[in-house]
């Protein structure tokens, strides 16, 4: 298990909380893109690169927080198949076994539609026709 803490986190905040497992846990300060190719199953929350991941292949669990501002950051049409909301009440093994047992690593027809649907860089007729400059 790798763990990359936030960039504005405090280190000994994840410490406290990992108490004696900190010598089982694998702590990255390395950039993400480097996490990514050595990363199965990306557990997160309120973060934007849930949607690199899954673009990247790689199934995306997040975990739903207890809070007024439960930023989920997988729009609903994205196919559920590549990935799970975990529930506060529910136990994270469940869907990292439906992940195990279910998920085919890059498949490619869903993460290059993704790619293209999601990712896609404007052109000139898209921004000309976004911003009313053809008339």
């Amino acid at each position: 298990i790798t763990i990359k803490p936030h960039p504005t986190m405090n280190f000994n905040i994840i410490k406290k909380y990992l108490g004696i497992f900190i010598y089982k846990i694998n702590i990255s300060f390395k950039p993400i893109n480097y996490d990514f190719k050595r990363c199965d199953i990306l557990i997160t929350s309120m973060s934007i690169t849930s949607m690199e991941a899954l673009v990247l292949g790689i199934p995306v669990i997040i975990f739903e927080r207890n809070s007024i501002f439960n930023y989920i950051p997988i729009p609903d049409y994205i196919d559920s198949s590549l990935w799970r909301i975990n529930k506060i009440d529910q136990n994270l093994y469940e869907n990292i076994l439906f992940f195990e047992n279910n998920y085919k690593n890059n498949d490619n027809i869903k993460n290059n539609s993704l790619k293209e649907n999601y990712f896609m860089q404007p052109n000139e007729l898209e921004t000309v026709n976004f911003l009313n400059l053809d008339e």
